[in-house]
């Protein structure tokens, strides 16, 4: 089974991280929050297509082989658009590979968006997965919808020559989502294929 909690901590403040949280563009199911200031408070742009919610997931004692591979790739998903956001100088070329489209073009520009405005992720985000729904074979290959809270309650995103933070003190802290993780048959890669998420109770 994996560790389905993951914590990132830093001793530097200025590179501790923030995962950017709560968004959808119109056409997504989930509410977006208002933009407010330079930065909208912990928004990302939400693929465009539509999904449709996903199956009960199950609990995470009892995860297959498949529901775990899927979690574990949600987790590092997670850590490696967190490192991007709060590393200005670090490559990004893991990230990019753990994603297809839509979701990479959209989680890339959020990253280039951060580093060009100088703006650096600081702090401890917390991500819990929450379960996964039983493993779908499609076409091409095998898909997996992963439950995932982040509590981002001691996370910001400040500027890096003010120091002053760019958010919104009143912004939502807990994330909750659903995550389309998808294995190709010729391919034993899992990938991040699309997610939506809302703001709602901590985790």
């Amino acid at each position: 089974m994996p560790n389905t909690t993951w914590r990132h901590h830093t001793t530097a403040a200025i590179l501790t991280l923030l995962l950017a949280t709560s968004c959808t563009t119109p056409a997504a199911p989930t509410p977006t929050p208002s933009p407010t200031n330079t930065q909208a408070p912990y928004t990302l742009p939400a693929p465009t297509s539509t999904t449709t919610a996903p199956p009960t997931p199950q609990p995470t004692e009892t995860f297959n082989p498949d529901q775990q591979a899927a979690a574990e790739t949600v987790l590092e998903w997670v850590r490696l658009w967190e490192q991007a956001r709060s590393e200005s100088d670090s490559s990004v070329d893991q990230l990019a590979a753990i994603m297809i489209m839509p979701v990479q073009a959209t989680v890339m520009t959020n990253v280039a968006d951060v580093r060009n405005a100088n703006q650096v992720a600081t702090g401890n985000l917390i991500a819990h997965i929450t379960g996964a729904a039983l493993p779908e074979t499609e076409e091409t290959g095998t898909a997996v919808a992963v439950s995932l809270c982040t509590d981002a309650s001691s996370t910001d995103l400040i500027d890096s020559e003010s120091g002053q933070s760019v958010l919104d003190p009143d912004r939502p802290r807990h994330i909750h989502w659903e995550v389309d993780v998808f294995k190709e048959t010729a391919r034993d890669h899992w990938v991040i294929r699309n997610f939506v998420n809302t703001p709602g109770k901590p985790c």
